[in-house]
């Protein structure tokens, strides 16, 4: 999938997450409400960068305020993009084959998330610093 079908309103699931009552809704997913946008580009640009700062031993710990920082960015393309229970984008482990049973990565939308973090490296050219094992 590429940028440009994540723009032109592609909706990878249809599932919404309304920041505005900050829950999930029952409502179908319409073009509008879920397609990659500048925002989401730089969040994603400022979380690699927040990444690549980042000692193995400041991320694990997650106190700084470099990683409050990664970690509400994290929250906001997540939860924006996906949904709550979805796989983080800035998981590496995303550029590879699921390493899970089929059900719990259909559960969260592994497929989806994959595609998204695609579409992010490709509109930016960033991939994040891994830190998963």
């Amino acid at each position: 999938m590429s940028r440009e079908q994540l723009r032109e309103g592609y909706a990878p699931s249809n599932r919404n997450f309304d920041s505005t009552t900050a829950g999930v809704c029952d409502r179908p997913m319409t073009h509008e409400q879920r397609q990659l946008t500048d925002e989401h580009i730089a969040l994603w640009r400022e979380g690699c960068t927040l990444l690549e700062a980042m000692t193995p031993t400041e991320y694990a710990e997650g106190r700084s305020d470099r990683c409050r920082r990664f970690r509400a960015i994290h929250k906001e393309l997540t939860w924006g993009l996906l949904d709550p229970h979805s796989a983080s984008l800035f998981d590496a482990r995303l550029d590879g084959p699921c390493d899970m049973r089929p059900e719990y990565a259909q559960a969260i939308g592994w497929p989806i998330s994959q595609a998204w973090r695609r579409a992010l490296i490709e509109a930016t050219g960033l991939t994040p610093k891994k830190f998963e094992p």
